[in-house]
């Protein structure tokens, strides 16, 4: 029998290293990845239950974001990798290293302008690697709740 820490720490590897493309990603989908990365058949609830159990801060330092939408329903999770191994090289207490120049994109958007009624984008500005950097928003998600299927 593997001890429970011993799992999740493996888990958290595994799970820092599969792709969301930096977008929120059912979590159906990353226990697909996840099974084939462990060579263990994983359900949805499991999955959800071990990161409900994990610290946020340790998430976060991993590239993890994990949003939840209540007990009835699996959350939705977005992995950033290129984040995570930015925070194992240099720590999370580091300068915003992108160098982003502010943007006025949002100005385009207003009533009278020609995209006028359209919503800006909602990705972060800031690159992968940068500290700055956070997932979409996810108040446009709420059509992706799903229910559990075990």
């Amino acid at each position: 029998m593997v001890p429970p820490v011993t799992r999740t720490i493996r888990l958290l590897e595994e799970l820092s290293q599969i792709s969301t493309r930096n977008q929120w990603s059912i979590l159906g989908t990353i226990v697909v990845k996840l099974t084939k990365r462990l060579g263990k058949q994983l359900t949805t609830r499991e999955l959800a239950n071990e990161l409900k159990a994990i610290p946020k801060k340790d998430l976060f330092f991993k590239g993890i974001w994990v949003h939840s939408f209540g007990s009835k329903y699996a959350p939705i999770i977005c992995i950033n990798p290129a984040f995570g191994r930015s925070n194992r090289k240099q720590g999370l207490d580091r300068p915003c290293s992108c160098k982003l120049k502010s943007s006025n994109a949002i100005r385009y958007f207003n009533s009278h302008d020609y995209n006028g009624g359209r919503h800006h984008c909602t990705a972060s500005p800031h690159i992968a690697t940068c500290s700055m950097w956070r997932p979409p928003s996810t108040g446009h998600l709420h059509s992706w709740r799903r229910g559990y299927e075990d």
